[in-house]
């Protein structure tokens, strides 16, 4: 089976987890690519102050490939056997990249939105994870909620779809929830560790004969950032904080 790895940011944390497992595994992807964040990415990215953002934003934009692979060298090291920098996934050198490659399937990470035309020339390669049971938990914060609505937590991955989170399932597995935990940011973190760890079963399981994706129902099931009122409610829930807290 060729794979390759798309990564659509840096390449620490949950990019490096997934790397890590997979070569740990005997699973060696076939090329690397890494897929610069757009300028609305980080226009868009409240986790970073505005003095940030647009700075690096405008780096990101306005920059040659090559001039950004010089200055953030240490940020998207060379890994593997073939090694591709692109500005966009949904741009001409990336696609042209995937379909030189011809890949069977191809992981993608913090890759942002795919575009319909991208989903369509790579229909059923492309692999996204999701922090959550599809269709029942579509959306984002979907941690917090299935902790809040006491709710089993799965891992879910899916052939990529233009709609968010609505490709079809190529597996999924539960993710054991945290007992006693310290933060929201714990139980975050402990998810999509366990997440991201699995992509070597994914592909054992894309790869068995007699496989076939499961095609979900498309009804609105998504789930939206959790109020702070909402995340107090869960801390208080969890025994993270006191009630007075929320006066």
């Amino acid at each position: 089976m060729k794979f390759g790895l798309i990564i659509g940011r840096e390449f620490k944390g949950n990019g490096k987890l997934i790397y890590r497992s997979l070569i740990n595994n005997d699973l060696t992807p076939e090329f690397i690519m890494y897929a610069m964040p757009t300028y609305k990415r980080i226009i868009s990215n409240k986790d970073y102050k505005w003095y940030y953002r647009y700075p690096a934003a405008f780096v990101f934009k306005t920059f040659p490939i090559q001039l950004i692979r010089i200055l953030l060298k240490s940020y998207f090291p060379k890994l593997g056997k073939k090694c591709y920098y692109v500005k966009d996934v949904n741009s001409k050198s990336s696609i042209a990249i995937m379909i030189k490659e011809n890949p069977d399937y191809i992981i993608l990470y913090s890759c942002g939105y795919i575009t319909k035309r991208t989903c369509e020339l790579f229909h059923n390669k492309m692999i996204s994870a999701h922090a959550g049971k599809l269709p029942e938990y579509r959306g984002i914060s979907n941690v917090e909620w299935a902790y809040f609505e006491n709710d089993d937590l799965y891992g879910t991955f899916q052939f990529t779809a233009p709609s968010m989170d609505t490709g079809e399932i190529v597996y999924e597995n539960r993710i054991d929830k945290i007992l006693n935990p310290k933060s929201i940011d714990q139980i975050r973190e402990e998810a999509f560790s366990q997440l991201y760890k699995m992509y070597p079963n994914v592909l054992m399981e894309v790869s068995r004969i007699g496989f076939s994706p499961k095609k979900q129902k498309l009804v609105r099931t998504n789930r939206y950032k959790m109020h702070p009122f909402l995340l107090n409610v869960l801390k208080i829930k969890l025994g993270m904080t006191t009630n007075k807290n929320l006066i």
